[in-house]
């Protein structure tokens, strides 16, 4: 209830506090009249007390840094004025009461694949699950005009910070700025930057640079925020015009030092590498197109990071897009609800560029251009993320270890190069995007000296060539 009042009082004082901006692209007052009506997570409710018929049941992120050993899906069950319903899974569930999460699936390529054995955990009140979270706010020049906005909205989200979470905030434009460290102290989050959000707005925008040096700024303060996960969550236009790092760049420091990151698009602006990024560490991409709406979000986001639903299991070992889909059944009502969302462990993404390679582990017949079943698999998800990314062509290069002599070996690699092509077309990939190419024993990985070495030799190679 204290949560509710706060909500409702936060929220009038975004709507009414702040001054009114001269109208630009990237004004808040306007509401996108033709948008979906979201609804977010504001407060929590107990599964008796609800209107069972009326309830929502959604994948909020999926969690694939363990991948394939096991996933992580954060799910979430509200009615329809954003409560949060509670005491549905293990250790809030009532020992009377139904199991509700009765189902779990992966749709893999055209395969449907059921998961056998799931666990659900729920979390809530009683846990106090801990995080250190940086904001990273745009300070470009586009953004200047909404200055108060941004103030505001994160006082409300600082305001909500449990006693176990540490905050800490920053800000970019041209360069990154640490203007608040990590602290447990809200009041002194809130005063420390209260005191200097209106100075340093400036030209150019580093977007993928900050969010890198986000990352960084865990490990510099290591001592202070300890083990505690690490989220991150960036509000921004979505311009990005003077940043060094790359997206691919971002995506692979951000899984590998296992950061959620949560990114609020302002305005009309959309960032498909940004929403990418944010979908596959762990977190969410969200667009804001009013005040109301921000105001929402940053509850949404900290409501649900202290309580939701986690189901986990061991996931299929499959190269591509996994799309999930979560059975839950509440009686009385009598028809099943489901709640879908999906993780990608393929290895192209949408920012990859030409020049890429990589390879696959393509098995032949011995001396033979001949594709052994056990490759099918491998060849059929390659196929699925090609669909996935139409734009993309591929070189497809075949390569030998040095047994059987030069010319030998570059006719059978030239063989197998033509039928992976030939077998990529047969699942549907048309044979223009496809340039078959053998090197035979010309680019070898490593030395042709033992069995372990001459197999790193043997090869499919796989390069993009147009985009």
């Amino acid at each position: 209830m204290k949560q509710t009042l706060l909500f409702g009082i936060l929220t009038l004082l975004v709507l009414t506090g702040c001054r009114t901006p001269r109208p630009s692209l990237f004004d808040l007052e306007y509401e996108a009249d033709d948008r979906k009506k979201i609804v977010y997570s504001t407060s929590v409710k107990p599964i008796d007390s609800v209107d069972v018929n009326k309830l929502i049941f959604d994948i909020w992120k999926i969690e694939s840094f363990d991948f394939p050993n096991k996933i992580k899906v954060f799910a979430r069950v509200k009615d329809s004025l954003g409560n949060v319903v509670t005491g549905m899974a293990y250790p809030y569930k009532k020992e009377t009461d139904p199991t509700y999460f009765t189902a779990v699936r992966e749709k893999l390529g055209k395969k449907k694949i059921p998961i056998d054995s799931f666990f659900v955990r729920e979390f809530g009140a009683k846990d106090s699950v801990p995080y250190a979270i940086m904001l990273t706010l745009d300070y470009s020049g586009s953004m200047a005009t909404i200055q108060e906005t941004i103030l505001e909205a994160t006082e409300l989200f600082t305001s909500m910070k449990q006693s176990v979470d540490q905050i800490a905030i920053s800000t970019f434009n041209k360069k990154f700025s640490l203007r608040v460290p990590f602290s447990y102290n809200k009041q002194e989050i809130i005063g420390q930057y209260r005191s200097k959000y209106s100075s340093g707005f400036a030209s150019y925008s580093t977007l993928y640079d900050a969010i890198k040096e986000s990352i960084l700024e865990f490990d510099r303060q290591r001592a202070v925020v300890d083990t505690l996960p690490p989220v991150i969550i960036v509000f921004s236009d979505g311009d990005d015009n003077f940043s060094k790092t790359k997206a691919s760049e971002l995506y692979d420091l951000a899984r590998k030092k296992r950061v959620n990151i949560f990114a609020v698009g302002f305005g009309y602006t959309y960032d498909e590498n940004l929403s990418y990024i944010a979908e596959n560490t762990g977190g969410k991409y969200y667009r804001a197109y009013s005040r109301k709406d921000l105001a929402a979000i940053f509850m949404d986001i900290y409501t649900s990071l202290k309580n939701f639903y986690l189901v986990t299991y061991r996931p299929p070992n499959y190269e591509g897009l996994h799309e999930v889909r979560l059975s839950l059944e509440v009686p009385p009502r009598k028809d099943t609800m489901y709640a879908n969302g999906q993780y990608d462990t393929g290895v192209l993404t949408p920012f990859d560029s030409i020049g890429k390679a990589f390879s696959k582990m393509i098995q032949f017949d011995y001396n033979s251009a001949v594709i052994q079943p056990q490759s099918f698999a491998v060849l059929e998800s390659l196929a699925d993320i090609l669909d996935r990314y139409p734009r993309i062509w591929l070189e497809v290069q075949g390569h030998t270890d040095s047994i059987g002599g030069e010319s030998f070996n570059q006719i059978l690699s030239e063989k197998r190069a033509n039928a992976v092509v030939d077998y990529l077309v047969q699942q549907g990939v048309e044979a223009k995007r496809l340039r078959p190419r053998g090197f035979g024993l010309s680019q070898p990985l490593a030395t042709n000296e033992t069995p372990e070495k001459r197999a790193l030799n043997r090869r499919t190679q796989f390069v993009i060539i147009r985009k």
